[in-house]
């Protein structure tokens, strides 16, 4: 269906520019689940983005918004077009960087920001939440401060920096090119912000090339020090300052988003607030907060699901097809059309979350209820391509013979680092009792394909929608071209990282 609007205008005075999302939504429920625009295909249901996720028929489509970002971030992994260069190399490089015990090793700095943030008493939540995730990040991934909450109740140059430059690029894509065009001051504005955010990420590139010895297993780490397995090739200065800088604006802004949302919605919903701090009394009471206590708080992430769902962290995200397409069975789409997907809507669809979909209800997200939803009805972080997951489903039965010193020999399948780290981990183990030599390879690593027989032979390995991981797709077509008993005789063990709750989101594991 088509959304009227004015000539040149379109439908601009629709859009509350200091409300944007709740107006688009407004617009989203009083149409269809495709609602057609002249510049753009907004898509409002479940089972529509169902289709848009099919990477076989759609892919990314850097839209207005996205462009705008780029005069920042130029092609960093976030505002990227999929062709380009360095999106491959950033991401085969910096997705181990977040792997689940990567992101466990930086508690200490988390904890050091959020204990910095609780000391300031009285609090402008929402400016103060904005410190803290942008000191976290910084922290954690490039052993940076801010030092945002001593800085005299006044922001960071960067962050009043980020903040305009977000803002603008907020207000060019909902204003006709023309007039854009001619908001001369606003657009020389942005350049100096630009100019000033780049400058505070070179001078963090500086100063870690001038203390290398001081070496930190971080992000920043990782971008300086790493080489693509593929390519050989390492990222280049100006790639790296573009990642800094994509990291510390979409990081910072979409955490310290969830944060404000929740808190608001606990403010609205008494009965969930004093859920919540029972919970927190129960499993941490007057001890310290440490990593462990985190997945045993049920509730808050059950509160922090639902406030995803109704405020996602990335409000939508775009796509276009490689041919031409027909979706939801009548609405034609061509390659180039930007078809984007408004997350807010798509999270309340009443088909998939019934009658009360606009209501804060943490209850239906607690992992039972959280596992049975369809499948791309909770997206908060967009379609971001698949990364590994974290925890461990289960190892199948190993039939060995114990002998002193045998040989075992592990293959592990990882993009993310997490069962890299397992395999070695293992092999760690297994030596320690005397009864192993370990010999730890990619998969793609083992000789003709072959596995060793006399041996146990250990697989730990996850999937991404299916697919294997970068260091595993030829062992998977070997396997695939396997007869009969081919395996028969190998003692050998398969270890399946994922979680359940990942095929439901955006991080799909099998």
């Amino acid at each position: 269906m088509s959304v009227p609007g004015l000539p040149f205008l379109g439908n601009i005075l629709d859009i509350d520019l200091d409300n944007g999302t709740m107006s688009t939504l407004k617009i989203a429920k009083t149409y269809c689940a495709c609602s057609v625009q002249e510049t753009s295909i907004v898509i409002n249901s479940v089972a529509l983005l169902s289709e848009l996720c099919d990477e076989t028929r759609f892919h990314k489509h850097v839209s207005f918004g996205l462009e705008l970002l780029r005069s920042g971030t130029h092609d960093g992994l976030f505002t990227a077009y999929d062709h380009e260069k360095n999106w491959g190399l950033a991401h085969r490089l910096l997705v181990p960087a977040f792997g689940p015990l990567r992101i466990r090793e930086m508690f200490p700095q988390m904890h050091d920001i959020a204990q910095q943030l609780c000391l300031k008493w009285p609090l402008n939540l929402v400016d103060d939440f904005t410190r803290t995730t942008l000191d976290t990040i910084a922290l954690c991934a490039m052993g940076y401060r801010f030092n945002s909450f001593y800085s005299e109740g006044d922001f960071h140059p960067f962050i009043k920096s980020m903040v305009r430059f977000l803002k603008e690029a907020e207000t060019q894509a909902t204003l006709p090119s023309f007039i854009s065009n001619l908001r001369v001051r606003a657009k020389r504005r942005t350049q100096l912000d630009i100019d000033l955010m780049r400058t505070v990420c070179r001078e963090i590139v500086t100063e870690r090339r001038q203390t290398n010895l001081d070496h930190k297993n971080d992000l920043l780490d990782t971008m300086l020090t790493s080489r693509d397995s593929l390519s050989g090739d390492a990222l280049s200065d100006e790639s790296i300052i573009d990642n800094i800088l994509t990291f510390l604006v979409a990081g910072h802004e979409t955490t310290s988003g969830l944060l404000s949302f929740a808190v608001y919605y606990l403010l609205t919903t008494p009965d969930a607030m004093a859920k919540a701090a029972h919970e927190v009394d129960d499993v941490v009471g007057d001890q310290e907060l440490t990593i462990e206590h985190l997945s045993m708080l049920k509730y808050l992430n059950a509160i922090l699901r639902e406030t995803l769902r109704l405020m996602p962290t990335a409000p939508g995200f775009s796509v276009t097809p490689y041919k031409p397409e027909i979706i939801g069975g009548k609405y034609e789409v061509k390659p180039g059309d930007s078809l984007d997907v408004f997350l807010a809507a798509v999270h309340r669809d009443p088909a998939v979350y019934g009658s009360d979909a606009d209501e804060f209800r943490p209850e239906r997200m607690f992992d039972e209820h959280f596992q049975k939803l369809p499948a791309n009805s909770w997206k908060p972080f967009g379609n971001a391509l698949q990364t590994n997951s974290t925890h461990p489903e289960g190892l199948m039965s190993l039939k060995h013979e114990t002998v002193e010193s045998q040989p075992a020999t592990i293959l592990y399948g990882s993009n993310t680092g997490t069962c890299e780290a397992l395999a070695h981990r293992l092999a760690i183990e297994m030596s320690s009792k005397g009864r192993f030599v370990c010999k730890v390879q990619p998969m793609d690593e083992i000789e003709h394909r072959r596995l060793p027989r006399g041996q146990p032979v250990i697989i730990v390995t996850g999937s991404y929608d299916g697919r294997p991981p970068e260091n595993a797709r030829h062992f998977v077509k070997w396997l695939q071209s396997l007869e009969g008993n081919d395996l028969e005789g190998i003692q050998y063990a398969v270890f399946g990282c994922g979680r359940l709750i990942t095929s439901r989101s955006y991080m799909g594991n099998d």
